[in-house]
């Protein structure tokens, strides 16, 4: 049997969306940072050689609201995106404790050189970068202009969760030169939001037991709250709703409810928390091991930055090949392990890995496993 429990504490704030906008004086966001948030300064990843990131050179003219002066300029690649090589800016939101975060729209001037991006992808960490946000299609012609972002579904993380958004550039062609700039982005503003829900999660705990999974949760400072739906997931990353519960709306309350289905040996499990306006924010995710189950490979834990464990429940002592798969298919590690009949742990060192969802595979002798876990 295994308890995962998780400690949440909500107060009722909501900030109304803010721009937060920069005009690369410095990599710094110049206004629009809300209280209870942090914006990272602007970055660039997967840049071709070495170029300086702000720069007053061919400064921003041309369109409405251009700021000129400073700009931030990459190295672009061509080619379609590959989100392993394709050049991007990056910036993180982070809320404070207890705060989530919301993203609703992106703008910007851009300006690219002949060999420069003809396409713009805005994605996100909340899907390890799979999947466009919005994209935009620019001209190569070296003339600085407004990019018309497709239509822009707002998104949100979860309660205490980092969002870190990149604009990639990619579609380019020709052969550019390394350490030389061609494609420059100014008057950047993203609009955000940060929330909180009006409520206290004193705890949320999900037990294994033979043939059920026991949720139970307890709350405080219940202020109108419309329902909890209890949310499942067999990978932590794509969750069904199995029930809803209605709110007691006291100064505090419990509640439980069990789920009488464990069709794999590990599950998650989170709460969708509605209130009587509409707004939605989830719960902190709980995971449980179901040891009767006949998956024999278990991850812990299941969301880590540094290390976790894989332990594999073996027949007979067996020469095994472990794989870390990444969200593109990569295979990002690989080790060979010598596991003996019963239960085996190994520990893994997932310093190197960039953030995001992945699949841990052990392959062998009547094993054939796969499990996910998160690196954040």
């Amino acid at each position: 049997m295994k308890l995962i429990c998780t400690f949440l504490a909500f107060v009722f704030i909501v900030n109304i969306n803010a721009q937060v906008s920069w005009d690369f004086a410095t990599a710094t966001p110049t206004t629009g940072v809300l209280a209870n948030s942090t914006v990272s300064d602007i970055s660039r990843g997967n840049n071709n050689g070495t170029t300086t990131l702000l720069t007053t050179i061919s400064a921003s003219t041309g369109y409405a609201g251009a700021t000129g002066g400073n700009n931030a300029g990459a190295a672009s690649f061509v080619g379609t995106l590959n989100t392993s090589n394709s050049t991007y800016f990056e910036v993180i939101f982070t809320p404070n404790t207890n705060y989530s975060i919301s993203i609703s729209n992106i703008a910007m001037g851009s300006r690219s050189t002949g060999t420069g991006p003809q396409l713009i992808s805005v994605r996100t960490s909340l899907d390890s970068y799979v999947s466009d946000l919005t994209t935009a299609t620019v001209l190569s012609n070296s003339t600085w202009a407004l990019p018309t972002f497709s239509g822009f579904s707002p998104l949100s993380g979860t309660i205490n969760q980092p969002i870190t958004l990149r604009i990639f550039g990619s579609n380019g062609t020709g052969s550019p030169g390394a350490n030389t700039a061609n494609w420059r982005i100014d008057d950047l503003s993203i609009s955000y939001a940060v929330t909180v829900q009006p409520i206290t999660l004193k705890s949320f705990s999900a037990t294994t037991n033979t043939n059920n999974v026991s949720l139970k949760w307890l709350t405080a400072n219940e202020s109108n709250i419309k329902n909890y739906t209890v949310e499942r997931s067999e990978n932590g990353i794509n969750f069904t709703s199995i029930a809803t519960l209605a709110a007691k709306n006291n100064a505090e309350n419990s509640y439980q409810y069990t789920d009488a289905t464990i069709a794999k040996s590990t599950l998650y499990y989170r709460l969708k928390i509605e209130d009587n306006n509409g707004k939605i924010s989830y719960s902190s995710i709980a995971r449980v091991d179901n040891i009767n189950a006949t998956s024999k490979l278990f991850i812990y834990p299941s969301v880590a930055s540094a290390n976790i464990n894989a332990k594999i429940r073996a027949d007979k002592s067996t020469l095994t090949t472990i794989q870390i798969i990444d969200a593109t298919g990569k295979i990002a590690v690989q080790k060979v392990w010598n596991v003996s009949n019963g239960i085996n742990t190994m520990p893994i060192d997932i310093n190197n890995l960039s953030k995001g969802v992945y699949r841990l595979r052990i392959i062998g002798e009547n094993i054939n496993e796969i499990s996910s876990f998160i690196k954040n």
